[in-house]
């Protein structure tokens, strides 16, 4: 007979059978529910869902995502495999990304072809999109060092983070043999 708070998270990423179901829930919700969609504006957000909730936008500074992380990492007693204060990540993804990167023995320092052949396996394993996610923020993480030691020009940069990226989402939407993936990004 209490009040309940349910809380999804990524609901970007809902398949359109979820969304359905999320749907016919929120239109008629009872007195005791209340629903936390959160949204991290992975993909757009269809508008159905968009206009049938109050959005609130939380931006937090530095200090505030710092001292979040800092709170996950000594609650949950994790052990590091990423700079919270380089990673410019969210909190949740922080932790999330960390997980993935201890349990599968992944580190930003380790090869990036490595890094980019063990995270597709596992991809393709669990279909679990916050893979690619990792991967993007690894692709981000592996240029920016490229960058600071001034080892290919900005444009050039610019141009061979796109080509990656493109690959990595026609990999996911169109089931992309991975060995083509690997070896296009590799040339």
């Amino acid at each position: 007979k209490k009040d309940r708070f349910i809380i999804f998270d990524d609901i970007e990423l809902f398949n359109q059978n979820s969304l359905n179901a999320l749907l016919k829930i929120i239109e008629e919700p009872s007195q005791k529910n209340y629903f936390f969609l959160i949204n991290n504006k992975g993909k757009p957000l269809i508008e159905t869902i968009k206009s049938r909730a109050l959005e609130v936008k939380i931006i937090l500074n530095e200090k505030q995502r710092l001292e979040i992380i800092n709170k996950l990492v000594n609650l949950h007693k994790l052990d590091l495999i990423l700079d919270p204060k380089s990673s410019q990540l969210s909190p949740g993804n922080f932790v999330k990304f960390n997980f993935i990167c201890r349990e599968y023995d992944i580190l930003p320092t380790n090869n990036f072809e490595e890094n980019l052949s063990l995270l597709l396996n596992l991809y393709k394993k669990t279909k679990d999109i916050l893979i690619i996610n990792l991967l993007f923020y690894l692709t981000d993480q592996y240029l920016k060092y490229i960058k600071a030691k001034n080892l290919l020009k900005k444009d050039k940069i610019f141009e061979i983070k796109n080509y990656i990226l493109d690959n990595l989402n026609n990999f996911v939407l169109y089931n992309i043999n991975q060995n083509s993936l690997i070896n296009a990004i590799n040339e």
